[in-house]
């Protein structure tokens, strides 16, 4: 029942996590900070990690995010 004051039909959390990354977006841009590229870089990164892996992260004590 979390849904957006100001913008009909969209879940509120949705909007304040769309917030979030706006504002670190403009502060990259404002830093002059690659994020794209990171984001891409960091995710290729992740996909290697053993914690990271489906199977690894079903298992007692394995990261939940």
């Amino acid at each position: 029942d979390l849904v957006s004051e100001k913008i009909p039909g969209l879940d509120a959390r949705a909007e304040e996590f769309a917030d979030c990354i706006l504002r670190i977006l403009d502060t990259c841009q404002a830093l002059e900070i690659d994020v794209a590229t990171a984001l891409i870089l960091k995710n290729r990164y992740n996909k290697r990690r053993l914690d990271h892996k489906l199977e690894n992260r079903a298992a007692p004590g394995g990261k939940k995010y």
